[in-house]
């Protein structure tokens, strides 16, 4: 990415975690790409059958922070596939998850906990007072 100044962006589809788990192991830097796992599409790498892509050119780099370099770039290009399918999402707590399913935590929620004291400090909300009741 440094030395060619230009990356590509594949937003990948809830089936594609073949793809996401090949391009994000540890250590894999890129040195190899399967064939089936890329295609050229106006000359930005793809992956295949995603949702949509986006080709980017740095404008900016910045380097040493902490374990990461952090780079600044400008959508150039883009393209557009399987628009209708939800997207592949990851997080290092959940793992895999396809966007629309539930990705709560085991247990209750922030949420979960927050509704549970609103209700022991102002009741269920079914005693609602109406227009016409004092105090």
């Amino acid at each position: 990415i440094a030395e060619s100044g230009r990356f590509a962006v594949s937003i990948l589809a809830g089936d594609q975690i073949d793809q996401g788990q090949y391009f994000s192991y540890p250590g894999h830097k890129f040195r190899y790409v399967a064939t089936e796992m890329l295609e050229e599409v106006d000359e930005w790498p793809v992956v295949p059958e995603c949702i949509a892509w986006l080709g980017c050119v740095i404008e900016e780099r910045i380097t040493g922070r902490y374990d990461h370099d952090l780079f600044f770039a400008r959508v150039v290009a883009f393209g557009e596939g399987r628009l209708g399918e939800p997207p592949l999402l990851y997080s290092s707590r959940h793992g895999w998850r396809v966007a629309g399913e539930s990705a709560r935590a085991s247990g209750d929620s922030v949420r979960d906990r927050l509704a549970a004291r609103v209700e022991l400090e102002f009741g269920s909300g079914d005693q609602k007072k109406s227009a016409g009741d004092a105090g």
